[in-house]
């Protein structure tokens, strides 16, 4: 469902109220710097709208709709939109990933969601192929990676972030229609080869995630995941 991008007339006497600068986490700074200059966007599962609010704001996208399942969140995204003074600049949804989105966009963006819903939420949307996708998976990154290129998707760029202690990874990604050949240990690791410090805090997380997960596997997905552990030490 389409919510107008007008201020709510309860709103107009109150609007000097929220002029205020915010700024974004590494994790979503990272997000910001990979969205193309002059984009329309869509941020999915928006939550707080400040990635689009800010890049609106900005002046680095045209104009940007924001969607969202609940509609809290949704109310929550339309109160950021308003202290940034880009509410006429965006629109808002309430809807199930890009399901039912009216809007001409070409550049979307999927942040803090796992792997498995981020690739449901892609295969739902086959506007998808035609748009750049920047994709900040919380976990099961080795799902997501696999439904990209098995589905023709290029992972064009992986980049590495830490906030709080937590590392984060963020793919771009472009439809091509060709299928990537890899092996299963790339699911885990991905091409990239970035070696920098946020990309070592990664790599050193997920290596401890793997060696628990040792434990409780069959031989098979055993062999594979300490090869992914071998790896990843090395890189």
């Amino acid at each position: 469902m389409r919510e107008r991008t007008q201020y709510p007339e309860w709103l107009q006497a109150y609007r000097h109220v929220y002029r205020i600068e915010m700024n974004l986490g590494k994790r979503l700074e990272s997000v910001y710097a990979l969205v193309p200059e002059g984009a329309v966007l869509v941020d999915v599962g928006s939550d707080h709208g400040y990635l689009p609010a800010k890049l609106v704001k900005d002046g680095k996208i045209k104009r940007s709709a924001v969607t969202d399942i609940n509609v809290g969140p949704l109310e929550s995204a339309k109160k950021t939109a308003i202290r940034f003074e880009v509410f006429e600049k965006m629109t808002f949804f309430l809807a199930d990933g890009l399901d039912g989105v009216d809007y001409d966009y070409d550049t979307v963006t999927i942040c803090g969601m796992g792997g498995i819903l981020i690739a449901d939420i892609i295969a739902r949307a086959e506007r998808c192929r035609e748009c750049t996708l920047i994709l900040q998976p919380m976990r099961h990154q080795e799902y997501l990676r696999k439904y990209l290129w098995d589905n023709g998707y290029m992972i064009e760029k992986e980049v590495y972030s830490v906030e709080h202690g937590k590392p984060y990874v963020v793919l771009v990604t472009r439809y091509t229609g060709e299928k990537i050949e890899y092996s299963e240990e790339d699911t885990y690791i991905g091409f990239e080869r970035d070696t920098n410090e946020d990309r070592k805090q990664y790599n050193e997380k997920l290596v401890r995630s793997l060696r628990k997960k040792l434990l409780g596997v069959g031989e098979k997905e055993k062999e594979i995941l300490e090869t992914v552990c071998e790896r990843l030490s090395r890189i």
